[in-house]
């Protein structure tokens, strides 16, 4: 259970720093102006978001991390290089040499102490690399990926969101190799990025800035080296390239206009692939929802074509990279563009459902109907669960004292915390019903019937509510591909690994997003009433908290 406590605590420390942050950013004027060209956003953003990602990560790390071994205890110093290095460049805006003195330190920690060396190579499987060859080339790799991510910063949600795909198969995999440590670094990582992308979705009100991007990029190279060369030594190490996906592809275009325009590989311009999703006539969303897509299927044929040959998977990676150069480059030649409106006319359906949604008795009846189910199902927990952990009950009590402190000093934004407390009853909620006695199956049917009818509840709410109250985004994409993947993930877990399916993670996960759609969709409809469940909400942690003594 260390995984899911990991991967929660990871999650919630993230969304707790970012509004805090936010306002250190606006007392100093840390912001990321909008003065150039090249940039997509119109309005000055906090970029102090990289340090809660990194915070948020190593705290739960630090924690349930065992054995702390010299690997684990790599990672920690090294994410604190990068956290140092961050601050400082949030502060003073560092020249590229110091930052790229920075990533080098970072990186001789990882690799001369914590041993994470590329030992064995595409095509070049049959003896290991010596050493002079090994240290060097890993040292070069990290550098490159630190950096890739980095670049591929360039729309809301674009770096998060990939990197958040990639952790993932990562963590697929270790699982399924029981590689403990692997997992326990990743599930913090995806808690942190997810935490943030909470805020960083389009329009975003707060960037990763260059911490954020570099420290993801060096944990996903650490990891993929660490995935591929100790965790599961069976698997093809050519299935880095899918892992990494599209920030390959882009670095290395990128890099070839620049060679062959004859300017500095390091000089900033527009050919990002983002960039020309955008000259296409793709929209914000569009454009990552495009990378978004393309990147899950990277990290599909990594997971399915995990031990298949080398030679395949470098060949099938080479065809993606050109067809995909070939076409942008064909689209800019023959200046492609995407057709915007397709007529005038409006649907009949459509505007049948925005008459409906002029409502106010039914466009808010499903939000209180998610309300109350969520209410009863934590009560129903309350009387089910044999014991609370330790971990639930401490958590919720230091909650509750948060929400006071909320109602009285206005800590953070109007209605945050009331959200994350709300997140954390869904969440007990469904971990208690997946963790009771399996003779009780009466229970978990009923339970599931309910969660069934919660889910409709939302669809329908999530249709009627008012334009502006609840919208779709990428982020959407992102948890709809976990809900459809994950169970089928944690079946095959359950054959491989043994004892771990007892604890079903695929269910959890689906019944989890549930909870969290009918969440958001409560508090963007009901923003300006939720004062009046602070009060239900308090009785409910504290009573978690004093069950759990």
């Amino acid at each position: 259970m260390n995984f899911l406590y990991t991967f929660i605590l990871a999650l919630f420390l993230s969304m707790l720093l970012i509004p805090l942050l936010m306002r250190v950013a606006a007392k100093y004027k840390l912001y990321d102006s909008p003065d150039d060209p090249r940039k997509i956003h119109t309005a000055a953003i906090p970029r102090l978001g990289g340090i809660a990602i990194i915070i948020g990560s190593l705290i739960p790390i630090i924690m349930w991390a065992r054995p702390f071994d010299e690997t684990i205890l790599s990672f920690v110093l090294s994410s604190i290089i990068l956290l140092g290095f961050g601050i400082w460049d949030d502060l003073k805006t560092l020249n590229f040499k110091t930052k790229f003195l920075g990533q080098l330190l970072a990186i001789a920690v990882v690799v001369f102490y914590g041993d994470i060396v590329v030992t064995k190579i595409p095509l070049y499987e049959s003896e290991m690399i010596s050493n002079w060859i090994a240290y060097p080339l890993t040292i070069v790799c990290l550098l490159a990926i630190t950096n890739a991510i980095n670049l591929v910063d360039g729309l809301d949600g674009l770096a998060g969101g990939t990197s958040l795909l990639s952790f993932g198969v990562i963590a697929v995999i270790a699982f399924l190799s029981e590689g403990d440590s692997t997992i326990i670094v990743t599930l913090a990582v995806m808690g942190g990025v997810l935490g943030f992308l909470r805020f960083n979705t389009h329009p975003a009100t707060i960037f990763m800035g260059d911490s954020g991007s570099q420290y993801l990029g060096f944990i996903l190279g650490c990891l993929a080296i660490l995935l591929t060369q100790q965790t599961n030594t069976a698997v093809s190490p050519a299935i880095v390239f899918f892992i990494l996906g599209l920030p390959i592809i882009d670095t290395l275009s990128v890099m070839a206009h620049r060679f062959s325009e004859k300017k500095s590989l390091f000089s900033p311009d527009n050919n990002h692939l983002h960039h020309k999703l955008l000259e296409t006539g793709f929209d914000h969303y569009e454009a990552v929802f495009i990378i978004y897509f393309f990147q899950a299927i990277f990290i599909s044929i990594a997971y399915l074509g995990r031990y298949e040959s080398d030679l395949a998977l470098v060949f099938l990676y080479l065809a993606f990279c050109i067809t995909s150069l070939m076409s942008f480059k064909i689209s800019s030649k023959w200046h492609w563009q995407i057709p915007k409106t397709f007529g005038n006319r409006t649907h009949y359906l459509q505007r049948k459902i925005k008459h409906i949604r002029s409502s106010y008795f039914l466009n808010v009846l499903p939000v209180y109907i998610i309300t109350a189910s969520i209410i009863l199902l934590v009560i129903l927990a309350l009387f089910v669960v044999p014991s609370i952990p330790y971990f639930l009950g401490a958590s919720a009590l230091v909650l509750s004292i948060g929400l006071v402190f909320q109602h009285f000093f206005k800590i953070l934004g109007e209605g945050l915390f009331e959200r994350i407390c709300f997140y954390f009853l869904g969440i007990f909620a469904i971990f208690a019903f997946e963790s009771i006695a399996n003779d009780q199956t009466y229970i978990i049917e009923i339970v599931n019937y309910f969660i069934v009818f919660i889910a409709v509840t939302v669809v329908i709410g999530v249709k009627l509510a008012k334009y502006g109250n609840f919208s779709v985004t990428p982020l959407d994409f992102l948890i709809v591909f976990v809900i459809i993947t994950v169970p089928n993930i944690a079946a095959i877990s359950g054959e491989e690994v043994g004892e771990i399916h007892k604890f079903n993670f695929g269910e959890f996960a689906v019944k989890m997003v549930i909870i969290f759609y009918g969440v958001e969709l409560i508090f963007a409809t009901l923003a300006k009433s939720i004062k009046y469940l602070r009060f239900a909400i308090l009785v409910l942690m504290v009573t978690i908290g004093l069950l759990s003594l």
